[in-house]
């Protein structure tokens, strides 16, 4: 399929906490935070011409064919056709929190109402090596080309890329730095993309009430997707996931 990556996995971090009640109307906070991972999303392969060393990375001619269609396709998974983000999977845009007259009972402050706003960013990590002569050089150059077309071709897609070279890291910092040097690149981009959560009572209803509820009762919103990215979507989105996840 023209637009699809070799390896392309969305997931989902759900954590809650039952606050305690009355049985029948306990208050259970909630957060969800989505990011996704693969391998680079444009035309390449790999190519094993000897039995030691790395395998030779070949790109293809043509090789932004389908780019445009994989960033549409997910520009419409989290935004609709006005450019305002779904509900389903739960990823919001950003709150912007306004005055309301009114008194909140628990607290006695103003009441506050959410408004949403259409800024939604696609940050792409890019683990790929980064040294001259390391094969995965040309692989890396052609992705941020990638992005590059994409600018080009929608400007209403707000994709951006943080360069990480995970091994050269590793290598230079040891593994203990060098998941510390990881966070501190990522971490204005999740913060900038926040958590969707809130809150919701267990009344006892049922499944389609809970999920009604929870969209009734959300407080903050994700307003966008980061992915990870390097050549065979194992070992180096393994780590960069559960790294950052760890840490939110």
């Amino acid at each position: 399929m023209v637009g699809s990556p070799g390896n392309e996995v969305e997931c989902e971090q759900l954590v809650w906490l039952d606050q305690g009640g009355a049985t029948t109307c306990r208050r259970v906070r909630w957060t969800s935070h989505v990011w996704r991972r693969g391998t680079v999303p444009i035309w390449w392969g790999q190519e094993i011409k000897n039995t030691v060393g790395e395998a030779e990375i070949y790109i293809r001619d043509n090789p932004y064919e389908g780019v445009m269609q994989y960033y549409n396709r997910l520009y419409d998974r989290y935004l609709d056709n006005n450019g305002n983000p779904r509900n389903r999977p739960p990823v919001c845009g950003p709150i912007h929190l306004e005055a309301k007259h009114g008194t909140k009972p628990e607290t006695g402050g103003t009441a506050i109402i959410a408004r949403f706003t259409k800024e939604f960013v696609f940050t792409m990590i890019n683990l790929l090596r980064c040294a001259p002569g390391k094969p995965e050089v040309l692989l890396s150059e052609h992705f941020q080309e990638s992005l590059r077309h994409v600018r080009r071709e929608n400007s209403k897609i707000d994709v951006r890329m943080l360069n990480f070279d995970w091994h050269a890291n590793v290598k230079s910092l040891g593994e203990e730095k060098a998941v510390e040097g990881l966070w501190e690149k990522v971490r204005p981009s999740l913060e900038q993309s926040n958590l969707t959560g809130g809150q919701f009572h267990n009344l006892e209803k049922t499944h389609s009430d809970h999920m009604r509820l929870a969209k009734e009762g959300i407080e903050k919103c994700q307003r966008g997707i980061l992915r990870y990215n390097c050549a065979d979507s194992l070992d180096r989105t393994n780590l960069a996931g559960f790294f950052c996840s760890v840490q939110i």
